[in-house]
């Protein structure tokens, strides 16, 4: 079963951050997403974990003692 598309909203949601920065994040790129009908943004659960974990890793990089 394919993962599920998620809205910006619900990417907000799951990454605790308003619903305009999930869009931004979506229409940057920072968040591989995709357009539905040409303008709908939407990208999946697994997407939004590779961005997390990327953002992780820079922050622990950036932040090393």
């Amino acid at each position: 079963m394919p993962d599920q598309c998620l809205s910006p909203k619900e990417v907000a949601t799951l990454l605790g951050v308003s619903e305009r920065t999930a869009t931004r994040l979506l229409c940057s790129g920072a968040v591989e997403a995709f357009k539905v009908r040409g303008k709908l943004w939407r990208t999946t659960a697994a997407k939004v974990a590779d961005y997390q974990q990327r953002e992780f890793a820079r922050y622990r990089i950036g932040n090393a003692a």
